[in-house]
């Protein structure tokens, strides 16, 4: 675990416990929601050891282990989680005034796949059927739209939606995800922050927030060396890699995949590659997908380019395809420059859902220890 490593659900271990019966040999410990140990089966030898189990628990925690304890996930608590749903609900009908926004839900998606189409179901015929691009955060609190706001959030817990690799919906890339695992939602109840994450509630420890910002403020910090244009209004996201491709002389790779036997439905590697072999990743944080996406994007492009032959031979053909030249090719990739823009101010590490700043974190740490650079490139986009 790394210092921002906290959301383990399962620990598995050997543990030497002398004092516990059979502790003369390795004891194998598991913990998830609850602590798996071998224990006695004689009335004395069991209390026995329910007695040293419980001066083990007394004892202060492990300092590689306190990590784990500045995200807690809250269980068996029905009075604080409803107050949190409350807060939830409210935040569904005044969206503007919380911290709201969309979640992406990767481990109920094949992340091979790219979605062209969604779908809505359980908020009524109006949404069920086939939409274009990929979910938003406005259209599905539209389809939560109520005359009754306390419902909202009855009804996004029966929503589900389904992602397509086709327009006409009859190529799913996912099942139907619940609605809530589209979310992410931050309040804060009694002096504590608390976090939504893919349906479970968190209590996070406020010194824990503060050493995550800073570790996602100085990733902002970095000069990312190049500098990406101003997004015109009324622009979308395509339009402006064609303008930024301009602006940087570099080569118009957005929606251009490759296909190999490790990414057999294809990978767009990035949006832009510079001529001095930067790989330009760009994304509108609040109408496509969101951050957590574009940052996984930019992991499983850059990591193909470091470990796959293949992946490297078709990035090559792809280049020279759309007219790049092959000296502009990074052999190994070297620096990772992620766009990110929202409409009417530069985004920042404040803008960032916590969980998404654990993505960053993360993400990045992982793509510098196989020798990349990775920097944040705030666009303006106007209202």
């Amino acid at each position: 675990m790394g210092d921002f490593g906290e959301l383990v659900t399962r620990l598995v271990a050997k543990a030497e416990i002398p004092s516990m019966t059979g502790g003369k040999q390795p004891l194998r410990i598991r913990g998830a929601d609850a602590l798996s140990a071998p224990l006695a089966r004689t009335p004395d030898s069991l209390v026995a050891d329910l007695d040293v189990l419980e001066s083990i628990l007394d004892e202060p925690a492990a300092a590689e282990l306190e990590v784990l304890e500045q995200l807690v996930v809250i269980k068996h608590k029905p009075e604080l989680i409803e107050t949190l749903e409350g807060a939830l609900s409210q935040a569904l009908a005044t969206p503007d005034q919380a911290r709201l926004g969309l979640s992406w839900p990767h481990e109920r998606i094949d992340e091979n796949g790219t979605p062209t189409s969604f779908k809505i179901m359980g908020a009524g015929r109006a949404w069920a059927h086939v939409q274009d691009g990929t979910p938003e955060l406005g259209f599905l609190l539209d389809a939560l739209s109520t005359d009754k706001p306390d419902e909202r959030l009855d009804r996004l817990k029966r929503m589900r939606v389904q992602l397509f690799r086709d327009a006409d919906g009859e190529e799913p890339i996912s099942t139907a995800i619940p609605g809530l695992k589209w979310l992410a939602f931050e309040t804060e109840a009694e002096g504590k922050r608390y976090c939504l994450h893919d349906t479970t509630w968190y209590l996070m420890d406020q010194d824990y927030a503060r050493r995550l910002r800073e570790r996602t403020q100085a990733i902002f910090d970095r000069d990312p060396g190049i500098s990406l244009p101003e997004w015109p209004p009324g622009m979308n996201e395509a339009g402006y890699n064609v303008l930024a491709a301009s602006v940087l002389r570099g080569t118009l790779l957005d929606q251009k995949f490759i296909y190999t036997d490790l990414h057999r439905r294809g990978i767009e590697v990035c949006d832009i590659l510079s001529p001095d072999g930067t790989l330009v990743h760009v994304k509108n944080l609040e109408s496509s997908a969101p951050a957590s996406h574009l940052l996984s994007q930019a992991l499983v492009s850059a990591d193909a380019l470091l470990h796959d032959e293949e992946a490297r031979s078709k990035f090559r053909t792809v280049v020279e395809t759309a007219g790049g030249e092959a000296t502009s090719i990074p052999n190994p990739v070297r620096t990772v420059v992620l766009g990110v823009a929202r409409r009417g101010r530069l985004v920042s590490s404040e803008h960032l859902f916590t969980f998404t700043q654990v993505t960053l974190v993360r993400q990045v740490a992982a793509l510098q220890s196989r020798g990349v650079d990775v920097f944040v490139a705030p666009i303006l986009r106007r209202a």
